[in-house]
């Protein structure tokens, strides 16, 4: 049997995968694509760089799936119980954007997992595969972690602060271990000097450049706002709301989640977002400050919703204004809370979510144009669920509180908060006492991220072409087959390791 990586992508994550198929490819491994519906098996067949491309989804048949829901409640209950990490299917749903969309009930939602829980334990039993590639973001990607893992491994390609690198996350809640205890092993005995450099060097981006994280960098830099509307009228965007229409409505009749109702592509309705979109962010600019208090402050940064890590990871504070309600509870009276917004979100949020959030004594909203380079170095602690803001607090040596689990609340600098009723004394202390961290602990923080990655590009293809390039697939295939022969998963020639 052929050896084969299975990649669960959908139209866009398809084409930022390219370069791990191409390098596989080259090393005579198969690279089959798992796709939900008509339209994304036919944007990731034109890639032209996957073996195979299956959907998922060709024989679902929604309404009979719903109707059979309850023949499949106790398998499904079984499968929960043996699940590992520990999860609910419904749990799963209601972190899945798409799903909450749509509104789909619980008979659509059994009828969906038991469908997909079949049609993945054939391909797992058909490709025997070396180890399963894909986001963990929407509810058939954590249905293939969990049927795939501990047996096959599924790994999660992602990067943090090397550009020119990648690192591949294997839990559901991006803990990373192996960097954690790389972290531990460098504050014990020191970072080796092949390190120091690179760490070093992204220390200074971040401290005297304000570097951004990848994921602004890959998307080619924050949005502010709605769309504006000359990028709309355009040909290629008409054609895209064709095809959806053609394929995602006449073709799968809804049989994907990630469907939305159709009506949402008319026109008209188009034109009420957009014009609601710049309502919402007028609203927001009338109520946000350019200005910082002139008295100590502390900030809290808001996340972009929905979105996994923060409905995962972050699950118990979905209700982010309750969240800061608690935060400004917990301060000294004359110590202020700042909260900032992130720019994908101006104009998503109603007006009224920040007058829920200005009713909140001791609470100061700012304008998301100000630099949270500046609002970290100038905060006495930060608030952040699970943002990478805290390992920029890190580097500035600010204090910085979180109420997720995520991989560097482990690191000096940086500490988690699970029970909001020890908020108030944590406050206290870091309000005296200032963070643990310094220069040496955010560089060891550095050098265990670059210690436990790969060389190669993979996040902005099409922001960056050269990510593209032979080398780079060749780079990516092999840092791929490193982290399984790391896993004891495959062996990999010496001659082609590269490190």
């Amino acid at each position: 049997m052929r050896r084969a990586v299975l990649f669960f992508v959908h139209s866009e994550l398809s084409v930022q995968y390219m370069p791990f198929a191409a390098g596989l490819r080259k090393q005579d491994i198969d690279a089959v694509a798992i796709v939900q519906g008509e339209l994304d098996r036919r944007t990731t067949e034109q890639t032209g760089v996957y073996t195979k491309v299956i959907d998922i989804l060709q024989d679902f048949n929604p309404r009979r799936a719903s109707a059979e829901y309850k023949e499949h409640l106790g398998e499904l209950a079984v499968l929960e119980a043996r699940f590992d990490p520990p999860g609910r299917i419904i749990c799963d749903a209601m972190m899945d954007r798409w799903v909450r969309q749509r509104r789909l009930s619980r008979e659509w939602i059994v009828g969906y997992v038991s469908y997909c829980l079949g049609r993945l334990r054939a391909l797992y039993s058909e490709f025997q595969p070396m180890a399963c590639v894909g986001e963990t973001t929407t509810l058939l990607y954590r249905l293939a972690y969990r049927v795939a893992m501990p047996a096959t491994p599924y790994l999660f390609p992602s990067a943090l602060r090397y550009f020119d690198r990648v690192y591949f996350e294997r839990d559901l809640d991006f803990l990373w271990p192996e960097c954690r205890k790389k972290y531990r092993a460098f504050i014990a005995d020191g970072v080796p000097d092949h390190l120091r450099e690179p760490a070093a060097a992204a220390y200074e981006r971040i401290v005297h450049l304000s570097e951004k994280p990848y994921y602004a960098r890959a998307s080619g830099g924050w949005r502010r706002g709605p769309e504006p509307i000359t990028k709309k009228l355009k040909l290629s965007r008409a054609q895209t709301n064709l095809d959806y229409w053609r394929f995602e409505i006449l073709h799968d009749g809804y049989r994907s989640p990630r469907t939305v109702p159709f009506q949402q592509y008319f026109p008209h309705e188009k034109l009420s977002r957009l014009v609601k979109g710049v309502l919402r962010k007028a609203a927001f600019d009338r109520r946000a400050s350019k200005d910082l208090p002139d008295t100590p402050f502390v900030t809290y940064f808001l996340h972009f919703q929905p979105e996994y890590t923060m409905d995962s990871q972050g699950f118990r504070f979905l209700d982010q204004t309750e969240l800061v309600r608690n935060i400004a509870a917990a301060l000294p009276i004359d110590v202020p809370l700042v909260v900032k917004e992130q720019p994908f979100m101006v104009g998503v949020r109603p007006a009224s979510y920040y007058d829920k959030l200005l009713t909140i004594p001791n609470v100061r909203l700012v304008t998301d144009t100000v630099d949270s380079h500046v609002l970290i170095q100038k905060s006495k602690i930060i608030f952040s669920i699970v943002g990478t803001a805290a390992m920029e607090a890190i580097c500035y040596g600010t204090p910085a509180i979180l109420f997720g689990p995520i991989s560097f609340n482990e690191f000096r600098g940086a500490e988690l908060v699970e029970d909001l009723n020890e908020l108030p004394a944590r406050i206290d202390y870091r309000l005296r006492h200032g963070s643990d961290a310094t220069p040496e602990d955010a560089i060891a923080m550095l050098a265990a991220e670059y210690a436990c990655s790969y060389p190669g590009k993979f996040r902005g293809v099409s922001v960056d072409p050269t990510a593209l390039l032979q080398d780079n697939q060749e780079e990516l295939g092999l840092a791929l087959l490193n982290e399984l022969e790391h896993l004891g998963a495959v062996k990999v020639p010496i001659a082609s390791k590269r490190m």
